[in-house]
């Protein structure tokens, strides 16, 4: 869509694909292979998701992910605002964002590569066999394990 919100629960689709030049992104109930969700000026919503590769992205606007597990891979890229994430998981994580900070909660351990050029950087002790790198030019990066 141009503008507008855009709201997907319950497809069960193997590949799902969403896109918005200005409107909030929700998904919500979804189990799949692959889930690619991508806006220029909107926020991103994925809730209670189950898939193997998941890909978010947003030029302008914050990603929230509760409760969102991917076996396989997880890439989010922001380029200004928040990237949220609470219970989440995947075997290989990599977020990047230019100003903008990165929070919460991961399910399992991870070996963290991180870097920040101008915020704070708190994550876990390296632990667990996934991956997790994060960057930032901008902003803190506070990551927890549940």
């Amino acid at each position: 869509t141009v503008s507008g919100k855009i709201g997907i629960a319950n497809t069960g689709a193997q590949v799902l694909s969403a896109k918005s030049v200005s409107g909030r992104i929700t998904v919500a109930s979804e189990n799949g292979g692959e889930l690619n969700v991508v806006t220029t000026s909107g926020r991103v919503e994925l809730e209670n998701i189950a898939c193997q590769r998941l890909f978010a992205k947003s030029t302008s606007g914050r990603i929230v992910l509760l409760n969102a597990i991917a076996s396989d891979s997880m890439s989010l890229e922001n380029t200004s605002g928040r990237v949220e994430l609470h219970g989440c998981d995947a075997q290989n994580i990599r977020i990047n964002t230019v100003s903008g900070s990165v929070s919460g909660t991961l399910l399992s351990g991870k070996v963290f590569s991180t870097g920040s050029k101008s915020g704070s950087v708190d994550v876990p002790a390296n632990s667990g066999d996934g991956i997790c790198e994060i960057k930032t030019t901008s902003g803190s990066i506070h990551i927890k394990i549940e």
